[in-house]
């Protein structure tokens, strides 16, 4: 016959027996409640995650009647992307590749693992640029330099709009992202202008206008700059004296040697072409800003320098536009035709068309004989 024995819990085990049963009370009261884990919201722990990026796009004009922003995707070739050191990261990540597939339904993602882009649930910021260039020069988001002048892309023929970005960055300014919030769209925005010239003879003549050098001239236009793609700032560059450098002249056409005319731009009749008065279209990519006091433009056609006068006419250049003006060449000169027309720099088909030449502005004045 066993005997009955008295059990005496100590007060250690007494508590472990009372959180046992409380848990056990709360798996049953989620069971009755018919809860379970994954209906709980996902936490952000410090574990890293991978960004992801949903689209890249080209912003465009803004529909009057609607006020809807035109966009073109990108649907090739590879952005850069930058992720900022932000307060509980080890380091900036800076101009990794993420490109996309040429293949229906392909998606933007890194181009290995060493490329990607980690967030953890603090906060970075996140830009972006295109085309993708691994050069060292690209390795800092706040230094990337632009450069003015001729422009030596390709154009679409039907509509004169440049089809490339030879010479152009498009950028995307900072997002901030964690891992919580890791899906991204890059909205790029051109950080240069162009201005589209279209010379035309204004009489019938068989002569041949050779064009050797354009130069357009502002106290105030840059040749050269830097662009933050943070955010969109532009700071012009100096010397080790602090003095501005890179300003008051954009060359858009320039002979290669002086006494060699092999690269001259020509306003001649196409070979057999029933056509008399031929047009010469010229490009040039220039660098946003306002401009101040006299602007002008110098061609030296056929060994003579012709000024025309632009003040008034052009008073800034704004990224992501492009600036047409129609140019006469007359027996005695060279005047403009119309105003200047202002349209949005929208590409639809990014890397899959042609570009264009590069050139200048004008305005009637009397020709000038001498050097300027």
């Amino acid at each position: 016959m066993y005997k009955k024995k008295d059990i005496t819990l100590s007060s250690s085990a007494s508590d472990r027996t009372s959180d046992t049963l409380s848990a056990l009370a709360l798996c049953l009261a989620l069971a009755l409640g018919g809860c379970s884990q994954s209906d709980a919201p996902e936490a952000v722990t410090d574990e890293s995650v991978a960004l992801n990026v949903v689209s890249a796009e080209l912003q465009g004009s803004v529909s009057v009647e609607t006020r809807a922003n035109a966009r073109a995707n990108i649907e090739n070739g590879a952005i850069g992307v930058f992720r900022s050191q932000g307060a509980g990261y080890d380091a900036a990540q800076n101009n990794m590749k993420y490109s996309k597939g040429t293949d229906a339904g392909s998606t933007w993602g890194p181009d290995g693992a060493n490329q990607t882009i980690y967030l953890t649930a603090l906060p970075a910021e996140v830009c972006a640029y295109y085309p993708h260039n691994s050069d060292a020069a690209y390795s800092d988001p706040t230094q990337f330099l632009l450069t003015a002048g001729k422009y030596t892309g390709s154009e679409d023929l039907s509509s004169g709009i440049p089809t490339t970005l030879d010479g152009d960055i498009c950028y995307a300014a900072n997002q901030t992202k964690n891992g919580a919030d890791r899906n991204i769209t890059f909205v790029m925005k051109h950080s240069l202008a162009v201005l589209h010239l279209s010379f035309q003879k204004s009489y019938n003549t068989d002569i041949e206008h050779k064009i050797s050098e354009i130069a357009l001239r502002n106290s105030q236009i840059r040749s050269k700059t830097h662009l933050n793609i943070t955010n969109g700032s532009i700071t012009p560059l100096t010397d080790v004296d602090g003095k501005v450098t890179d300003m008051g002249e954009v060359t858009i056409h320039k002979r290669a040697n002086e006494w060699d005319g092999r690269d001259d731009l020509e306003i001649k009749n196409p070979t057999g072409s029933e056509i008399t008065m031929p047009v010469l279209h010229v490009y040039a990519l220039l660098i946003p800003g306002a401009l101040q006091g006299s602007t002008k433009l110098y061609v030296k056609m056929q060994g003579m320098w012709l000024s025309l006068n632009l003040t008034g006419k052009l008073t800034a250049i704004e990224q992501g536009k492009i600036y047409n003006l129609p140019i006469v060449v007359q027996q005695s000169g060279i005047a403009i035709e119309s105003d200047i027309k202002v349209e949005d720099w929208v590409t639809h088909q990014w890397g899959s068309g042609v570009q264009p030449d590069v050139n200048i502005d004008l305005d009637p004045e009397t020709p000038a004989t001498t050097t300027p």
